[in-house]
């Protein structure tokens, strides 16, 4: 298998008791069309909860990435949750980049199993390794050694639903080398359907949820261990359980919300940059958006170079729906609102194109469903013409009903055919109805005609209720 663990006391961030690690495995070529997981892949993270992957991104991308996060950092610091120019609309075209990328658009649809998803973060930042003296002057909500958590009371005020229907996938794009700056994200994989840590009310058991909001491990797990020993023992077994995510440049880690995780402390004196994103499904609207809101950046923070509508017009119209854009076809389109649209991009160059044939389209199918009802309505309410009292020089009314849909045309034949069985003489058959199949199509519309002959009236009314 290309997923490898193993056993090492490598890095300065590595406890005592040397915990395994999560080596990074390929993913599918860039141009793969079946998207860049294999059916492995997706069952891994859908039955444990994280992969660890490479080859995500093309090379390039995340060159460019490092280059603007190394230059906006240099001139300010950034951390994580809080709002810099390397949040989403980002200062940065590679990190905008990066959070509508098709690659991760498709492995999210890939692992949640549907392509309606939604931007809900996407932010890089920076983190500093201190030396020992600083560290020693941290405070309880510093994340240097993190406690371990569950992401879900950021995004959300409810609880995850069942492990087998999430609500989201996260990510956290690694920008920089575990060899040169230690760090790794520590995991606790589900075992299982049985494992409980994974149990019941178990991710309730976190600092911000049950007890005082704490980052730091040790003061986090002193106040447990002090207020809630069960809870504190229930805790020690997950840090027996880590995983850390040996990455390097441009690997990509997919967890969950509800997945068992937290920061470990980086080598003194480097610099780690990353990215955390996070796509929910469509339907979720219990997952909060992390930041204010993208149109409230573009107000307030994209002018006047307009970058977040200069990327929306340079997007396909499936990445735009995870900004919340509706797709060709959906009914917020027509056209007041192609035009409107149109004219606020104009000086940008979007191509309006797509939403104007669909909404074409859409005005096509509605004309003919006008049709078909006015059709439909004769279908339902036969007309029915008297043409004549002899036929074959026999003296009797004669009915056309047309216009019959095939169901209704099935029962008048199987009405007819009883009623004909019991009938004897010849003079009898041509009293009850004779059914012929005349087409397939009248106005436009699929139907059966039956022209019915010699037909009493109380027959069809009996076959047509």
């Amino acid at each position: 298998p290309t997923r490898r663990r193993s056993r090492s006391s490598e890095g300065s961030v590595a406890p005592a008791n040397m915990p395994s690690f999560l080596h990074p495995e390929p993913t599918r070529p860039q141009d793969s069309v079946e998207g860049p997981l294999d059916p492995r892949q997706v069952q891994q993270w859908r039955k444990h909860g994280a992969l660890l992957l490479s080859e995500v991104f093309p090379e390039r991308l995340i060159r460019r990435s490092i280059a603007d996060i190394r230059a906006i950092t240099g001139k300010r610091s950034t951390y994580f949750g809080k709002e810099s120019e390397l949040t989403f609309p980002s200062a940065s075209d590679a990190i905008n980049r990066i959070a509508v990328h098709p690659r991760i658009l498709s492995l999210a649809a890939q692992v949640l199993g549907t392509d309606e998803i939604r931007l809900s973060q996407a932010e890089a930042w920076s983190k500093k390794g201190l030396e020992q003296k600083e560290f020693e002057t941290r405070g309880p909500k510093d994340a240097w050694d993190q406690r371990i958590h569950c992401d879900y009371p950021n995004h959300t005020l409810l609880h995850p639903s069942a492990w087998d229907t999430p609500d989201a996938v996260s990510f956290i794009l690694y920008l920089s080398d575990f060899a040169t700056c230690g760090g790794g994200t520590a995991i606790v994989e589900k075992t299982g359907p049985d494992d409980e840590a994974y149990q019941g009310t178990s991710l309730t058991i976190t600092p911000g949820v049950r007890g005082h909001w704490i980052n730091d491990r040790k003061m986090a797990e002193a106040r447990y261990q002090l207020k809630d020993p069960k809870a504190h023992e229930f805790r020690k077994k997950l840090y027996e359980r880590e995983v850390i995510a040996h990455y390097r440049e441009g690997s990509l880690l997919v967890y969950r919300q509800d997945l068992w995780h937290r920061g470990t402390p980086l080598t003194p004196g480097s610099t780690r940059f990353v990215m955390n994103i996070t796509y929910r499904r469509k339907e979720a609207e219990w997952i909060g958006s992390w930041h204010p809101g993208w149109a409230r950046f573009n107000y307030s923070l994209c002018w006047p170079e307009r970058r977040l509508e200069r990327l929306i017009a340079s997007l396909t119209p499936k990445q735009r729906t995870v900004l919340g854009i509706p797709p060709p076809g959906h009914s917020y389109w027509n056209m007041f609102t192609i035009s409107a649209v149109a004219s606020r991009y104009k000086d940008i160059g979007i191509d309006i194109k797509p939403y104007v044939d669909q909404y074409e389209q859409r005005l096509s199918y509605a004309r003919e469903e006008e049709d078909t009802k006015a059709v439909a309505d004769k279908i339902r309410y036969p007309v029915m013409n008297y043409i004549g009292e002899s036929l074959w020089g026999i003296g009797t009314k004669t009915v056309l009903v047309f216009a019959v849909a095939p169901d209704q045309y099935e029962r008048i034949k199987h009405h007819a055919s009883e009623e004909s069985s019991t009938k004897a003489a010849a003079t009898d058959e041509i009293r009850y109805p004779t059914l012929n199949y005349i087409g397939e199509n009248l106005w436009g519309i699929r139907t059966k005609t039956a022209l019915v002959c010699a037909v009493a009236a109380p027959l069809i009314a009996n076959a047509w209720h």
